[in-house]
């Protein structure tokens, strides 16, 4: 830890002054009486100053050097906006504005016959000092100064008075700062830095406006001398640790990056990046904080966490038809077995636009553009079968005229150039409606390009028909590292149904339902590497308390396209009735009712299963039977048992007929195997 040794020195350290003028003033609100000025005019980035002529009736001289310049006093009169513009250290006035010398006017000057000047706002922040029809300009060629002809009218002032700015810093031991002209650049040492924005300065003393870059330096406008502090700070450490399965801290100072690490893929889940959010259930809502780059840059103590996704299918494609709307691909009919495709945002030349080779996929028998494939080729296709308009979010397409070859093509803001669909089998074909002389001409492919081109030749092998195909999205899918919680009650029992392959954590058994009747299901124990497949449900049993499944790389215990598994289940939030459990069967959940843990049908206020929870698909009971009772399969055979409270001291009971023994939790048959 850096000890504070500002004790050591006075609060700051006056460190070098300098002197500079004001700044330009561009509005006449910004004019003072009785304040000393030089007139100026800009042209081409360069400053030019009024130097009055030695001679009264002559022209005034242009200098790049205030110095050389002319100090003016504006007084000012009892009509507003308007001043008697005095020669400094003179006696002497500028008079009436003449054109005399010439047809660029003159200056005249003496101690009396003041003229009076009216000063207005110009645009881009200049001033004019009028006086009757003439006015103080400068000429073009940024020569000399005048009062009439083809000169630059718009000027500004520059207040005459200079004043002294002084650099001071907070603590010598943070930094120093230095100033030349109205600029204080500061130079922090090493484990320091300027504090951003206004706090990084404050005007001690006197009167002025800092602006601070940023990059170390100030600007500083002056309007009394004073003297401007620095302010430095430490950087402060920060740290951030990265929580995962590979979880690593690493410290930084404030405003040096960490390089953070990739993650391999986990299954079917692909890594994403990093997020401050934990995603403990999965969302098809990207974090907007996600971080892909290698170097991520803290502001605070953060706590990152691995993003993964899984791409699923989304709803099923649509073909388009007349009269429907939307998004869509226009697509040619097929050359040599490959599409051609009218980009957005396209470059039209000579009413012509060129296509671009795309990938056409083809689902649930409908042909259409997945996303990844349509990036670049989306158009929306609004209005109805007579009057259409296609857009890109930006411009539309239109035939602008029907032209002598028919291939004007044309992409505007305007929509008073619409479509008119027809459907032709598995094609649009799309007439531009701009005039009565376009109704044959319409949206084709040549080959190379997309235009406007003769429906009449529509089947000609010169011109290709158009399609209009539906974007097929994906879902993505986002999670941090794979892991759910999940909660034993005293039933002992919990059901389970997880997106990602996961290891069963000790003290916890796993099992899948081989087969039911109305009645019973039987469950097989997940045995070896116990390893869960993903989407595959399951229920466990285990001591009361919470446990964390997580993610495993491993091959699943069980091969699920090789087994019968009756156990279904759902991965977000689903209404019950929108699970079909198919004809002769229904759905029924885990439970306990008057002491006994089962499968029930769902009723009461249970609309809804909750994220990862396992159902049983089982033949509709035929009878009131209160629930479906578990046959857990072991060695020795199966054995029938219903599952009891796990509190009961050793007893012996009966059911189904059979006698069992529990004690201590363990239920045994009357061969001393356990069969729970």
């Amino acid at each position: 830890m850096r000890k504070n040794l500002s004790f050591l020195l006075p609060a700051f350290l006056l460190l070098v002054a300098t002197d500079v003028w004001g700044a330009k003033v561009t509005t006449v609100s910004g004019i003072q009486d009785g304040a000393r000025y030089y007139i100026g005019a800009t042209n081409s980035s360069t400053d030019y100053y009024l130097q009055m002529p030695e001679a009264s009736g002559d022209k005034g001289t242009a200098v790049t050097n205030s110095a050389n310049a002319t100090v003016f006093i504006f007084e000012e009169t009892e009509t507003a906006n308007t001043y008697k513009i005095k020669i400094a250290d003179t006696d002497n006035y500028i008079q009436q504005l003449g054109n005399a010398k010439s047809y660029n006017g003159c200056l005249s000057f003496g101690e009396s016959n003041a003229a009076e000047f009216y000063a207005s706002d110009q645009s881009n922040d200049k001033i004019r000092l009028a006086n009757n029809n003439r006015s103080i300009q400068k000429n073009t060629s940024n020569t000399y100064w005048g009062s009439y002809g083809n000169t630059q009218t718009d000027i500004w002032l520059l207040p005459a008075s200079s004043y002294t700015i002084t650099a001071a810093v907070n603590n010598a031991l943070w930094g120093s700062a230095n100033v030349v002209g109205a600029t204080i650049t500061a130079s922090p040492n090493s484990g320091y830095r300027v504090i951003t924005g206004n706090g990084g300065y404050t005007v001690n003393s006197g009167t002025a406006t800092v602006v601070n870059n940023g990059d170390n330096t100030f600007t500083v406008t002056p309007s009394s001398d004073c003297t401007v502090q620095i302010n430095f700070e430490a950087i402060p450490t920060y740290t951030v640790t990265l929580n995962d399965n590979h979880a690593t801290i690493t410290e930084t100072l404030g405003g040096a990056g960490v390089t953070l690490p990739s993650r391999s893929s986990l299954g079917e889940y692909t890594f994403a990046g990093w997020s401050t959010e934990n995603i403990s259930l999965e969302t098809t809502t990207k974090p907007t904080n996600i971080s892909t780059a290698s170097t991520y840059y803290p502001t605070a103590n953060t706590t990152l966490y691995p993003v993964y996704y899984r791409t699923a299918a989304g709803a099923d494609p649509t073909a388009f038809s007349v009269g429907s709307t939307g998004d869509y691909v226009i697509v040619s009919a097929p050359i040599n077995e490959k599409y051609y495709a009218l980009p957005t945002n396209p470059t039209v030349n000579s009413g012509k636009i060129t296509a671009e080779e795309i990938t056409v996929s083809e689902v649930k028998g409908v042909k259409c553009v997945t996303s990844a494939n349509a990036e670049g080729f989306v158009w929306t296709i609004e209005g109805d079968e007579n009057d259409y308009t296609i857009s890109d979010g930006s411009k539309y397409i239109y035939h602008s005229n029907g032209g002598s070859s028919g291939t004007n093509l044309a992409y505007g803001t305007g929509t008073t150039y619409t479509w008119s669909f027809t459907a032709d089998g598995d094609y649009i074909k799309m007439y531009g409606r701009t005039s009565s002389t376009v109704g044959g001409r319409g949206l084709l492919f040549s080959g190379t390009t997309i235009g406007g081109y003769s429906l009449g030749n529509w089947d000609n092998s010169g011109y290709y028909k158009s399609m209009i195909l539906p974007v097929y999205s994906s879902v993505k899918y986002y999670y941090s590292t794979p892991a759910a919680p999940v909660s034993v009650s005293d039933a002992g029992w919990a059901s389970l149904y997880l997106p990602f392959n996961a290891a069963i954590p000790s003290g916890l058994n796993a099992y899948y339902a081989r087969a039911t009747t109305n009645s019973s299901v039987t469950l097989t124990k997940i045995e070896g590497n116990k390893v869960i497949p993903a989407e595959f449900g399951v229920i466990v049993n285990g001591s009361v308390g919470n446990y964390e499944f997580e993610y495993s790389s491993a091959d699943p215990a069980v091969d699920k396209a090789n087994v019968t598994n009756k156990f279904g289940g759902v991965i977000e939030s689903t209404l019950v009735e929108n699970i079909d459990p198919g004809d002769d069967n229904s759905l029924y959940v885990l439970g306990k009712e008057n002491g006994v843990v089962g499968f029930y049908l769902p009723g009461g206020e249970l609309t809804s299963l909750a994220p990862y929870k396992a159902y049983l698909i089982a033949p509709s009971q035929l009878t009131t039977a209160p629930a479906i009772h578990f046959i857990i399969e072991n060695g020795n055979g199966a054995t029938n048992i219903n599952a009891i409270d796990a509190t009961d001291e050793a007893v012996k009971f009966i059911q189904d007929g059979k006698l069992y023994i529990k004690k201590n939790g363990v239920v045994y048959d009357l061969l001393g195997t356990v069969v729970r």
